[in-house]
């Protein structure tokens, strides 16, 4: 088929862990997991999935590890809650964080040097908001571990919390920030000193002053459906890609020079329900959920549709 080669691992509901080959556009199940909706390199070896084991009262969190080209599971240990949804790692490899979405509690394992995670510390959520469907208690979301320490969205709570370590080990300190009620912070990102958060209940991209937390801008992510906002990533190209599931779309933005996103391009995610979407160097990728497929999308090139059983989350091989 042409085009950089990129090998994406994909996370779905139910079907394990997948893997998409951009060159031949073509995608093959690599490895069982129950229902791994994040995925999380570290390193050229490791390989973390959250298993959200929905339906079920505890998830997990699967380590992979490389061995002649395949992804063998190692270990698997509970994730301390219901339903986690997101995972990130210290930059010095010795913590990994687990967002159980359902339950809202955050834990904190501790890595040994083959990276298995050890008996964790829950940091459990305190409150919803205003959203009585959505928000009626915490929801732990996109975590970040940043010099502030590890922070993370609280979709139910309209929170940044804030999780330090101490001379006494980690403690929950007060919220970095709090967004506007019923918002729904679902994703973070950074760039230099300001942060970006796409709000899952209101369809709003938030920019603000980073780490002081002036807010500086509000945008809607896209027109039609709220409550559907779901992807943020930044690609190599230094824009910021956000998909709408509602709008079956993505926003892509350039930052200006005071670092405010300014909408470059809406574009059809071609499929329903973008999840997720990564960028590649020559494109990206979406994960729609709804319609079973990961939709390659080449600039100047015909969009490609590659069924795969509902994707949900991506990242780079």
């Amino acid at each position: 088929m042409g085009g950089v080669r990129v090998q994406v691992l994909i996370g779905t509901y139910g079907a394990g862990i997948w893997r998409l080959d951009t060159e031949k556009a073509c995608a093959a199940q690599i490895a069982e997991a129950q229902d791994p909706s994040w995925l999380l390199r570290v390193g050229g070896d490791r390989l973390y999935a959250a298993e959200e084991c929905l339906g079920e009262k505890q998830g997990r969190v699967a380590l992979f590890v490389r061995k002649d080209g395949a992804w063998i599971r190692r270990c698997t240990v509970p994730s301390g809650g219901e339903n986690p949804c997101h995972l990130a790692c210290s930059a010095d490899g010795k913590w990994l964080a687990a967002a159980n979405y359902a339950s809202g509690s955050v834990a904190l394992f501790p890595l040994d040097e083959a990276g298995s995670p050890d008996e964790p510390q829950i940091f459990p959520g305190h409150h919803g908001g205003p959203n009585a469907e959505r928000q009626e208690g915490p929801h732990a979301h996109f975590m970040t571990f940043q010099p502030e320490g590890l922070l993370c969205c609280d979709l139910g709570a309209d929170e940044l919390r804030r999780i330090v370590l101490t001379p006494d080990g980690w403690q929950e300190a007060a919220s970095l920030w709090t967004l506007p009620a019923g918002t729904g912070p679902r994703l973070f990102a950074r760039h230099g000193n300001r942060a970006y958060i796409v709000c899952e209940l209101s369809g709003e991209l938030l920019t603000y002053a980073y780490p002081e937390g002036k807010r500086l801008s509000r945008e809607h992510i896209a027109d039609g459906a709220k409550g559907t906002a779901a992807a943020l990533r930044f690609g190599e190209d230094g824009r910021l890609y956000a998909s709408h599931r509602g709008g079956d779309c993505v926003s892509i933005y350039e930052l200006d020079a005071s670092g405010l996103p300014r909408l470059a391009l809406r574009t059809s995610s071609v499929g329903s329900w973008p999840r997720d979407v990564l960028p590649i160097p020559d494109g990206m990728v979406c994960a729609c959920q709804k319609s079973g497929e990961v939709v390659l999308l080449r600039r100047q090139s015909p969009a490609v549709r590659i069924a795969v059983p509902e994707p949900v989350g991506l990242c780079q091989e």
